[in-house]
């Protein structure tokens, strides 16, 4: 199939995805919560998409888990938010249909669509272009969540060596059990479809939030309206290639982060969620908005830290300077206590207690790292904070001057919540970083805390600048000033895109690249059912050690390509491991590796000789199909013997051997 062919394969996939979901919010949102029926067109296509969603992936989730999952916890926001809209007034819903706002929709769609499509389909040949490791990562995870219902980083090596689960895990599994949802319901790849549906769908429901919020200020749509609102997307931090040479601000480019980002892989949901919230403030309705906003701590743990301590410590302000009436202090005050305890009892409940940690956590004390002493923590909080404040400049800039004096007063009374959340979840997210942080990837623990402010800024945009109107030269010229800054950014997301789409290269930067020839090679042999089930991988020493991923062995496994291939066909490391000896990596991380587990099970039974006859007898167990090595790594001749066929790529050097 062309990448045409493809593409429209998954573009159907994502409307009628988003139509499922839609459905299936609209009418949880009728039979249960009548009272809240927004009004305006595009918010109650929003709040249908993200009830739609969150409903599907709870039932999905409790059905291949058999109830062993973090998901349960979507149940105290789901209570506290009935209990609140019990209470409120019936609303009808304006029936009038705006086919305008139908088509707009649509456009949604299809420009959520191709910004991945754009950069990770193409015309001819093979139709993917080989992507991020990360994105490899999490959609095999995707994948095997729905093979095993295991909610744990271990579940593909689990299957492998046949185990029953040991618990469960956190992460952001949210994501990947909407792309499991997804793939197996229209019965695509889940690599392509995590990336081309499953992610698009946080995108499209995002802005169409962002419309929605326009429309609350501007009820009369138009074109200009869309293109605006994709604009705001890009609202984050705005960096210039000369902050590199300034001493202070070398490393602040990490600080641009947007809603289209490739981080947002993680952290798409992130968006979605504080648009609801700041919706739901901006009409009152504060219990909802804290309630519907504590949906995130269950999709992503790292939304935890930051949105537990950045609430607790808002609650605190407004309890001593009554900002917040008592009684709502109160209630958010219990939401919190029973939210917490509720989570971290299901988890301590069904916890995987041999794998307490991420696989990055466990092998956090052997990277450099420079951010031990207290003081350089309390530098890094307060440095990183005055980065923030001077990169999202322009737009608080462009809100000042959009503004009368006299209103910053009125604005302060009228968004105080907003703004103070916003300050403390910012504080909370430097605080949790600093002080936990061993590698350079906690950053995102940080990063997350930059869409709460990335969010305000958007709704102070849309209701303060008047970006609509162009009633004076003034307006024009912040107008134009502020579609400049977003248009920048736009620009610099569009090549930043392109590191998670690195073309043919090696997505752990083993080689430049695959040949057009061997990747067309192996998917006709899928297709044959040549080339299927468990394969091995074998990295040569030199070629482990130059990987950026080297200390991250789960991950380093050739045969990245393969999730576009197919969801059945895998590999597992069969390298010999050289990392530290240390208690910690040993029990809870390199003992879930399949051959280290296999070696250290060979090892106390007496039967280890040597690693090259433990691959041998590893491959002949687990009925390993296929073997992939890279280009200068050498295999013994014993299991040279076992090799059937060898394809060799001509651009990389690699070799792929089909076994028996």
């Amino acid at each position: 199939m062309t990448g045409l062919a493809v593409g429209t394969t998954y573009f159907f996939s994502l409307l009628a995805s988003l139509t499922l979901f839609y459905c299936i919010g609209k009418a949880v949102r009728w039979y249960w919560v009548r009272s809240f029926i927004p009004k305006n067109f595009f918010s109650d296509i929003f709040f249908s998409l993200l009830v739609g969603q969150i409903v599907s992936v709870f039932l999905y989730t409790i059905f291949c888990s058999k109830g062993q999952t973090i998901q349960w916890v979507f149940l105290v926001p789901a209570f506290f938010i009935m209990r609140k809209l019990n209470k409120n007034q019936k609303v009808a819903l304006s029936r009038n249909t705006c086919y305008p706002k139908l088509l707009a929709i649509l456009a949604v769609v299809l420009i959520c669509f191709l910004w991945e499509a754009v950069f990770f389909l193409r015309a001819d040949g093979f139709p993917f272009t080989l992507t991020f490791i990360d994105n490899v990562y999490y959609s095999k995870l995707a994948h095997f969540l729905g093979v095993t219902g295991q909610e744990n980083y271990w579940c593909m090596e689990d299957y492998v060596l046949g185990k029953d689960a040991e618990g469960i895990a956190l992460y952001h599994f949210y994501e990947m059990w909407l792309g499991s949802l997804l793939s197996r319901l229209f019965g695509l790849l889940t690599l392509p479809t995590f990336l081309l549906v499953a992610q698009p769908t946080f995108h499209c429901i995002g802005f169409i939030g962002v419309l929605a919020l326009i429309e609350h200020f501007y009820p009369q749509f138009s074109i200009f309206q869309l293109i605006i609102a994709f604009l705001l997307l890009f609202v984050s931090a705005v960096y210039f290639q000369f902050y590199g040479k300034i001493e202070f601000l070398k490393y602040a480019d990490i600080i641009f982060f947007n809603f289209l980002s490739h981080i947002a892989k993680k952290t798409g949901i992130y968006y979605v969620l504080l648009l609801a919230f700041v919706l739901l403030l901006h009409q009152k309705q504060r219990i909802i908005a804290f309630s519907t906003l504590f949906c995130l701590p269950i999709m992503t743990v790292t939304a935890f830290p930051f949105l537990v301590g950045g609430t607790g410590l808002m609650l605190f302000i407004s309890f001593i300077f009554k900002i917040l009436e008592r009684k709502e202090v109160y209630v958010l005050a219990l939401f919190l206590f029973v939210f917490v305890v509720s989570y971290l009892g299901i988890y301590l409940l069904l916890r995987d207690t041999n794998a307490v940690m991420t696989p990055t956590y466990a092998l956090s004390g052997f990277l450099k790292n420079n951010l031990g002493e207290w003081w350089t923590k309390i530098k890094l909080i307060v440095g990183t904070g005055m980065q923030v404040g001077l990169l999202l400049s322009p737009f608080v800039l462009l809100i000042l001057v959009s503004v009368k004096p006299q209103q910053l007063v009125l604005i302060w009374k009228e968004h105080s919540i907003a703004f103070i959340f916003s300050l403390t979840c910012l504080l909370a997210g430097l605080m949790t970083w600093a002080v936990l942080n061993q590698i350079e990837d906690m950053f995102q623990l940080f990063l997350v805390t930059l869409s709460v402010l990335n969010v305000i800024i958007i709704y102070l945009i849309i209701s303060y600048v008047k970006i609509f109107s162009f009633s004076s030269w003034k307006q024009w010229a912040i107008n134009f000033t502020l579609c400049v800054v977003l248009i920048y950014n736009v620009y610099q997301q569009i090549e930043r895109q392109k590191f998670q789409y690195p073309q043919r290269q090696s997505p752990l930067n083993l080689y430049a690249g695959y040949s057009e020839k061997y990747l067309t090679q192996l998917s006709s042999m899928i297709k044959k059912e040549t080339i299927k089930g468990l394969g091995g991988s074998l990295i040569a020493k030199a070629d482990y050690e130059n990987s950026p991923y080297a200390i991250l062995p789960h991950i380093m496994r050739l045969g990245e390509y393969l999730g576009l291939m197919s969801n059945d066909c895998y590999t597992v490391s069969l390298n010999d491991l050289d990392l530290p000896d240390n208690k910690l990596i040993r029990e809870h991380y390199l003992i879930k590796l399949p051959f280290f587990y296999f070696v250290e099970e060979q090892k106390k039974r007496g039967e280890f000789k040597d690693i090259d006859s433990s691959q041998i007898a590893f491959i002949q167990k687990y009925q390993v199909r296929f073997l992939i090595v890279s280009k200068n790594a050498q295999i013994s001749e014993a299991l040279q013997s076992l090799v059937k066929e060898t394809i060799i790529d001509e651009m990389s050097g690699e070799k792929f051997l089909l076994l028996f």
